[in-house]
């Protein structure tokens, strides 16, 4: 079996900032857009495996992805992926409710103190590299990601970049 993998990754802030002044309403508009289109392959601007999947992390424990081993891939396809880069990683808190967190990044399991970023209810996270990627290889395979709340926390993870796919 074939699989070809090609995509788009969109990007896009927008803020508009109004001021009343003493002589009269000022208003100032901010805008940020970014585009990367991948084709098919290894190289530059390329992907070839894709991963997707919701990721529920239980009250006060730490999920462990390891990314030479993905057991989800995208569109429902069996199989697992074993990425040797990350081109393109998005993944967004769920959850609605004041309080469930989820800390990406963090240095190991159970560490709650250390992290990249914190995913408050409804935020997100962004990392792109679509020239050469994240390499991905023993030395750093794992991504850890701290739930310290007292209720379950669900993610919906998107990873994009070179790797293999294996059936299962």
């Amino acid at each position: 079996m074939t699989i070809t993998v090609t995509g788009t990754a969109l990007k896009r802030g927008s803020f508009v900032v109004t001021e009343d002044p003493l002589f009269g309403l000022r208003t100032e508009s901010v805008e940020l857009k970014a585009s990367t289109a991948y084709s098919h392959g290894t190289g530059p601007n390329q992907i070839n495996a894709v991963a997707s999947f919701s990721l529920t992390i239980p009250a006060a424990t730490t999920a462990t992805l390891d990314l030479m081993d993905v057991g989800q891939t995208a569109f429902q396809f069996g199989g697992r992926v074993a990425f040797t880069a990350v081109k393109e990683l998005h993944a967004q808190n769920k959850e609605t409710t004041a309080g469930r967190v989820a800390l990406w990044g963090t240095a190991g399991a159970n560490d709650a103190t250390g992290y990249a970023a914190r995913l408050d209810p409804g935020g997100s996270i962004h990392v792109s590299s679509p020239v050469s990627g994240f390499a991905v290889n023993n030395a750093n395979r794992y991504l850890s990601i701290a739930n310290p709340g007292g209720s379950p926390v669900t993610l919906d993870v998107l990873i994009a970049g070179i790797g293999t796919y294996a059936d299962t």
